[in-house]
């Protein structure tokens, strides 16, 4: 086989490897946001929850007040 077309051939396996890589890379860094893009939601929601729940213990405080 002729050198310049092993060369070329090993240069696109090594092309291969360096973009799955990229590939990969890409991917857990889109899993990260996602994760982290769900952490935030959850965290507000948390948040929302203890409103009401700050607001239902008042909302009781008030009601025994006024028996």
């Amino acid at each position: 086989m002729n050198t310049k077309l092993k060369r070329l051939i090993n240069q696109v396996a090594a092309l291969d490897i360096v973009i799955a890589f990229d590939l990969s890379f890409a991917a857990t860094i889109w899993i990260l946001a996602e994760i982290i893009s769900s952490l935030i939601k959850l965290t507000d929601n948390a948040t929302k929850l203890v409103s009401a729940f700050n607001e239902l213990r008042a909302a009781l405080k008030n009601f025994k007040a006024k028996k």
